[in-house]
């Protein structure tokens, strides 16, 4: 008779809602242990929402402060890692997941599936010569440093990468290890995890070392696994479930994705929608106690999750990112859109009012670059799991964000670019075709101040431009009309542009 197995599961969290009480409540029911470790950086109500679930199989920690692509991940990793081992010595095998995460399969199902096939669950693919990054760099996140965090600084961050790339500047690397590439989000046997440790806490050369490569929790762990633990005592596919769009986005799931997630060859998905406490509580009653599917085999994704976020005629009818936008050239099919300049005298609203009334059709988005609240419509939100104001998907690859709201937007976008929109991306945006370039202004002659630089660089471009005066603000006449612009639907996979 084989033993059932006896699993813990690490925990990293940021921030307390309704799903996360279901996640915690479901793990605190079907699994042995339960290590949470709270960002240093959330809000006491966070922590102190955790630690209303302690009990002598759940322990809450509050260590380290958790940011994107820093070494931040990997330590509370580690540290919630360890006091699992601590807590509970006898565990068999340990997983990590984070707070988007939820279990597919239920508990049962895993431990008689790891009772049958004992071995290390994790993406640690060879950094050099497989592919896993799909567009952006790989080897070299350990050629060189990464001082500035890439949100943070971005512009340092680039000029820092820039300059080391040109020099051919290359860091020394500790010997003996196979650098590895791959998902932090893994099940590994518990010995495993004491030898990893014990590597990540007394090999301060390769501490060190991976502080300063980029994205570290994608290299550390999975770069002392595939050094350590035989290759054929490892399974390389993360038992989280992921899955990215034909623009490289994370997919969302809702409500009535549920019952093709527990088709899925994984034990838990990723990138739940946040607020969608129904999906979580349908998951729970298809999974409860329920066996593996018959044809279950791990790291396999059913024909209709595949099919998931790509065109529909399995073409791909948008521009590449970093394409269009980038190289100023559009290809042969891409929608058109509206782009408005204005002078510091339009106000917001009478730019609106304006668009509303002239660009019949058009979805107006708004002054999205400006430095103050971008005000990101709704829909464009909810495809990217995104708050209306964030700065930092939008600063970080501006071009890109830019190509995702002209494809997506419900029909032709018109987008206000303020005065202090950078000038980087209004070059863009004069070289394209595909905009149709508008001036709004007052009470400012057209030879003064921001009016003529920009004139002169529409003048330069493609397609040339249209000059609008508008008359003394009318109070009244700001009004909004009582027709209101559309709403997007559906995901990219429902939308098609028209030809020119």
């Amino acid at each position: 008779m084989v033993l059932s197995k006896k699993i813990g599961v690490a925990l990293i969290v940021h921030g307390f809602d309704a799903s996360s009480r279901l996640l915690v409540e479901r793990l605190v029911r079907d699994y042995d242990s339960i290590v949470i470790h709270v960002d240093t950086s959330a809000a006491p109500q966070v922590l102190e929402s955790y630690q209303a679930f302690a009990s002598p199989n759940v322990l809450v920690i509050n260590t380290r402060h958790v940011e994107w692509g820093r070494w931040g991940i990997v330590a509370a990793t580690l540290d919630a890692i360890a006091a699992s081992l601590d807590r509970t010595p006898d565990l068999d095998y340990i997983a990590v997941i984070s707070g988007s995460c939820y279990p597919i399969q239920s508990a049962s199902a895993l431990r008689d599936y790891l009772a049958d096939h004992p071995f290390d669950y994790i993406e640690a693919f060879d950094i050099f010569s497989h592919r896993w990054v799909l567009d952006g760099p790989q080897a070299e996140r350990l050629y060189w440093w990464y001082p500035f965090d890439f949100w943070k600084h971005r512009r340092l961050f680039d000029v820092a990468y820039a300059i080391q790339n040109k020099l051919k500047i290359r860091r020394r690397r500790p010997s003996g290890y196979e650098y590895a590439i791959g998902s932090q989000w893994c099940l590994m046997r518990a010995e495993t995890w004491r030898r990893v440790i014990d590597k990540l806490t007394n090999d301060r050369l390769l501490v060190r070392f991976m502080k300063n490569v980029w994205i570290p929790d994608e290299t550390a762990i999975q770069t002392v696994v595939r050094t350590i633990v035989p290759e054929r005592e490892i399974v390389q596919t993360s038992p989280a479930l992921y899955h990215y769009n034909c623009y490289g986005r994370p997919v969302q799931f809702f409500a009535e994705h549920a019952e093709l997630l527990t088709q899925q060859g994984f034990f838990f998905a990723r990138k739940l929608a946040t607020s969608d406490v129904a999906l979580r509580k349908e998951l729970d009653r298809l999974t409860e106690n329920a066996p593996l599917p018959r044809d279950f085999q791990l790291g396999k994704r059913t024909g209709a999750l595949s099919r998931m976020g790509r065109p529909t005629d399995k073409k791909r009818q948008f521009p590449k990112l970093n394409n269009h936008f980038r190289t100023g050239q559009a290809p042969s099919r891409v929608r058109t859109y509206y782009v408005v300049f204005c002078s510091k005298e339009v106000t917001e609203a009478e730019c609106e009012q304006w668009c509303r009334r002239n660009l019949k059709g058009a979805s107006y988005v708004g002054p999205l670059f400006a430095y103050s609240e971008i005000g990101a419509p709704e829909w464009f939100c909810q495809m990217l799991d995104i708050t209306p104001n964030d700065f930092k998907v939008r600063d970080a690859f501006p071009h890109d964000f830019l190509t995702l709201i002209v494809d997506h937007a419900p029909s032709e976008p018109a987008l206000v670019i303020p005065q202090d929109t950078k000038a980087g991306l209004v070059d863009r945006i004069v070289a394209d075709t595909n905009a149709r370039k508008i001036i709004l202004f007052r009470e400012t002659k057209i030879e003064d101040g921001y009016l003529p630089w920009i004139a002169g660089k529409l003048s330069r471009g493609q397609g040339g431009y249209e000059l609008h005066q508008l008359q003394a603000p009318d109070v009244a006449a700001l009004k909004p009309d009582n027709d209101s612009l559309p709403v997007a639907q559906g995901d990219c996979g429902s939308l098609r542009l028209n030809p020119i």
